[in-house]
Formats: C-alpha cells, structure tokens, sequence
C-alpha cells in the first residue's frame, strides 16, 4: 500500500525533531528514527493498529511512537495510506481532524 505523509504533519514531525535536539544532541535523531520505524510497522501493517474513533465514518487510525510522547495518526484511504499528523499524546487532542479533507 502508498504511503503518504501531509505536509502538516511532515512539519509537526521536524518542529519535534529540532525540539527534542535542542534539549538534547542526538534525541532528535533517535526520535526521528522511532517516526521512521513507527511509519514502516503501520505501512507493513496498515490495519492492525487500533481505530481513534470507532464512531467515525472515516477509518482514521492511530499508532504510538516509542519510547516518546507522540503518535502517527493516519487514515486508510482507498489505495493510499496518508498519515494526517504526528501528534503530541498530550497536547490539543483531536485537533488533526480538520486535516482530514487534506489532498
């Protein structure tokens, strides 16, 4: 299956990056990495991690990242797969659903 990243959550995975490697030379880069495994595992995957909302009509579905506070939030379109954000576990929850029309 295509895989394809939104350019918001592209940029939310850079700002994190540079974020976590101001704090910490190299944690950028482990995080990046863990992004980078996380996306692998649901492109190998796509169905198997858990639905955000078995309430809605569209099948949005999330997977953690390890080992830091974030998730790849995604939705299984025909014959793609588009991560919508790569989003803070604890910060503005929900707040990815508007990109859900994003082409």
């Amino acid at each position: 299956m295509k895989l394809r990243m939104l350019t918001a959550a592209s940029d939310e995975m850079t700002e994190a990056a540079r974020w976590y490697e101001e704090r910490v030379e190299g944690l950028g880069k482990r995080f990046l990495s863990e992004v980078r495994a996380t996306v692998a595992y649901i492109r190998s995957r796509p169905e198997e991690p858990a639905v955000v909302s078995k309430y809605s009509p569209w099948r949005v579905r999330s997977r953690r990242v390890k080992r830091f506070p974030y998730a790849i939030i995604y939705e299984l379109r025909e014959k793609e797969c588009v991560v919508v954000a790569v989003a803070h576990s604890s910060r503005r929850p929900g707040y990815w659903r508007s990109r859900r029309d994003s082409k």
